[in-house]
């Protein structure tokens, strides 16, 4: 589902390349390990695959994973996105760093180890450098603030 597709339905009817259903507008996507992210030219975020860990960006306890790409509710204007290995992070046109998934690690930036139950809006302001368990921002400067392991 990572992909949009069944990968072995395709596989079997000889083409393993596809376009992911849905998606018109995308100008970066990225990927964690069992789901995808794409930033809209509009500034808003869809994420499709897994959802085991709330990558999906469901809140209210929704773990239903999805082949087609879900919009994630709340993301305006964002300009950058990043993916790690069950979270995901946006910058604003603002400069608002909004993530949602996992914080198992602490990759969240909230002290509370468990999943996200919508955005959480992290202390810092910069350029976003999401990795497999952690989020870190650029504060300038050669200052980085780091969540996470």
């Amino acid at each position: 589902e990572q992909l949009g597709v069944d990968v072995a339905t395709a596989m079997s009817q000889g083409d393993a390349s596809h376009l992911v259903p849905g998606l018109t507008d995308a100008r970066d996507v990225v990927a964690g390990c069992m789901f995808s992210c794409a930033l809209g030219g509009n500034g808003k975020v869809s994420c499709w695959g897994g959802n085991d860990r709330s990558q999906l960006g469901a809140g209210g306890g929704d773990r239903t994973s999805s082949a087609r790409p879900i919009e994630i509710e709340g993301v305006e204007g964002a300009v950058a996105i990043g993916a790690g290995c069950a979270h995901a992070c946006v910058r604003t046109d603002e400069g608002t760093i909004l993530c949602w998934g996992s914080n198992a690690r602490g990759q969240l930036g909230t002290d509370r180890i468990s999943l996200s139950e919508g955005l959480v809006t992290l202390p810092a302001r910069g350029r976003l450098h999401v990795l497999r368990f952690a989020t870190c921002v650029d504060e300038g400067g050669g200052a980085f603030r780091c969540f996470g392991e």
